[in-house]
């Protein structure tokens, strides 16, 4: 079970987070430039709110509670 943590531990962080990282700067400069739709509006929500789950699913692994 340990290498599946580890596993996880290692997508999480080296490319969900980035990658959700990456996708709210892009609708960070779509606010900026006023350019940003009803559903990239939506979008920057929810990704902000999986950004946080993911660093809870962090948090729950280094914790070792999952």
């Amino acid at each position: 079970m340990s290498q599946i943590k580890d596993k996880l531990k290692d997508i999480v962080t080296t490319v969900m987070i980035p990658e959700v990282e990456a996708y709210l700067e892009d609708l960070h400069k779509l606010l900026e430039e006023n350019k940003q739709t009803e559903d990239d509006t939506l979008a920057m929500t929810e990704m902000e709110s999986l950004l946080v789950e993911l660093q809870n699913v962090l948090a729950v692994t280094e914790e070792d509670k999952l």
